[in-house]
């Protein structure tokens, strides 16, 4: 009996690693160059959510709006998604070619490498979701 309650137990903890799992926006760890090449292999637009480390409306998006089912089912499966700190080096090359001057600024980007679409401020799920559906389909 007490091993049908581990194994259960087990199951459950397994079962919800793999829901909180599907709740993230799995980001792309390469670079944008890297990006924009698997976005043309994959002929898929690009996100980028670009924040600064005490930017709260940052922070407030990643707590509301980055894990809303829908936005991440979205963003998991229709683009390449990249998260860029505005101050590190990526983040200054990033903002000398998209000229980016809050935060936090989403960009959509084509696989051809030009703006889509370009989302200064706070935007709520309804919101973002809106605009992401119209960058699709690509």
């Amino acid at each position: 009996m007490k091993a049908k309650k581990m194994i259960l137990g087990i199951g459950l903890m397994f079962l919800a690693i793999v829901v909180k799992a599907q709740d993230e926006v799995k980001y792309f760890k390469g670079t944008y160059d890297e990006a924009l090449e698997l976005a043309a292999k994959q002929n898929k637009p690009i996100f980028i959510k670009t924040y600064t480390d005490w930017c709260y409306y940052c922070k407030k998006m990643d707590k509301k709006t980055m894990v809303d089912e829908k936005i991440v089912r979205t963003l998991n499966e229709q683009f390449i998604t990249l998260a860029i700190n505005m101050e590190a080096e990526a983040g200054l090359e990033l903002d000398e070619k998209f000229n980016i001057s809050a935060y936090p600024t989403l960009l959509v980007i084509g696989s051809d490498g030009k703006m889509l679409a370009k989302l200064v401020g706070y935007h709520k799920a309804l919101e973002l979701q809106a605009e992401l559906e119209k960058a699709l389909p690509y």
